[in-house]
């Protein structure tokens, strides 16, 4: 009995234990359900919130799908356009390799080109000299056909009978290069001039006038259409000389020659100034003498001069004409003047530096 009583009462107790631990288990549990279910609420709320997103993501796959069909329609578009432009990026690279072509065969014509340029720069440089000769031997023409006019004026005016004579008419020349031949030699009676005319074939044919008393010429440059004068001096025999300054080729020339002089010494000479004293600066000009002519004929101007860049010039005050003459030690120039004109005289320096001086006599024949 007692120990039924024992039994009962540990069983109790070990029941009671259990119904504790039960408790205790249900409590644990319970704890855990309340866990869980908050658990599961949260896990609800991320359910509707990844559903929402889903659905956006459906909405966004939905649109991002469409613009992948526009894609691959604009792709199937600019599938074509992209063949035929890489047609055409084919057809310009043939294109430039042809331009490539081209510009390097136009460069080797530039290069030709240029060189052929220099060589004509190179062949225009003499021509433009020759040029500047023709100009100049233009310009010399044009002076001696106003000569020759001026001459055939005067010749016009002249007595046959007592200031002028004829020393020869046509006289015709060959002339061989480098050579010179005596046309004329005389010797005049009076002071005077000898008046030249006529043609040559070349510019490099002169008439030298030499004085055989003395043992001095004179050269002047004799081309077409040329008309010279030279002083002559009473009493003294003078040479007149035709001759080619070129180095090859023979010229040919016709000559027509007259003397003109006083009948007398004085009777036709006037002297304009004597032993005029002169200091000329630099680059400068003075006035020596002024006078108007009556009857046609020429100036003498003599003396000397300190440099060889002294000069005479004479003005046509009437006409604006003017000649300048080289003017140095021991010089004497001549030259024709217009009845009826008014003319002045210089002494001028070419210099550009220093000053000059010279000293100068006038002398004026009229026939």
């Amino acid at each position: 009995m007692v120990v039924a009583i024992i039994g009962f009462i540990i069983f109790g107790i070990t029941f009671s234990n259990n119904i504790t631990s039960n408790r205790n288990n249900i409590s644990s549990a319970q704890q855990q359900i309340a866990t869980l279910q908050t658990q599961l609420s949260s896990a609800n709320s991320q359910i509707s919130s990844l559903t929402a997103q889903l659905a956006s993501s459906n909405t966004q796959i939905s649109s991002l799908s469409n613009q992948l069909t526009s894609a691959n329609s604009q792709i199937s578009t600019l599938t074509p356009q992209l063949t035929t432009a890489k047609s055409q990026i084919t057809t310009l690279q043939n294109g430039l390799s042809a331009a490539t072509t081209q510009i390097s065969a136009l460069a080797d014509q530039s290069n030709t080109v240029n060189s052929q340029i220099t060589a004509l720069q190179n062949a225009v440089s003499p021509i433009s000299g020759i040029q500047t000769q023709i100009t100049a031997i233009n310009t010399q023409l044009t002076s001696l056909q106003s000569m020759i006019t001026s001459l055939s004026t005067q010749i016009s005016n002249y007595s046959t009978t007592n200031n002028q004579t004829t020393l020869f008419t046509s006289q015709s020349i060959s002339q061989n290069a480098n050579s010179q031949t005596t046309v004329y030699t005389y010797t005049p009676t009076y002071a005077g001039v000898i008046y030249l005319s006529g043609t040559s074939s070349s510019a490099t044919g002169y008439i030298r006038v030499a004085n055989n008393s003395l043992g001095t010429s004179t050269n002047y440059p004799f081309g077409t259409g040329t008309a010279i004068s030279a002083p002559v001096t009473g009493g003294y025999n003078y040479s007149i000389i035709f001759g080619n300054t070129d180095s090859t080729g023979i010229i040919t020339a016709t000559i027509i020659g007259y003397n003109f002089a006083s009948s007398t010494s004085t009777t036709n000479q006037t002297t304009l100034f004597a032993s005029q004293s002169v200091y000329q600066s630099a680059n400068t000009q003075t006035q020596i003498y002024t006078f108007t002519t009556i009857y046609s004929g020429t100036v003498y101007v003599s003396g000397n001069s300190s440099s060889a860049t002294g000069y005479i010039k004479f003005l046509n005050n009437t006409t604006g004409a003017t000649n300048s003459y080289t003017f140095g030690t021991g010089t004497t120039i001549n030259a024709s003047v217009t009845a009826g004109s008014s003319y002045s005289i210089y002494f001028g320096n070419t210099d550009v530096a220093g000053t000059i001086t010279a000293t100068l006599s006038g002398t004026y024949y009229h026939y």
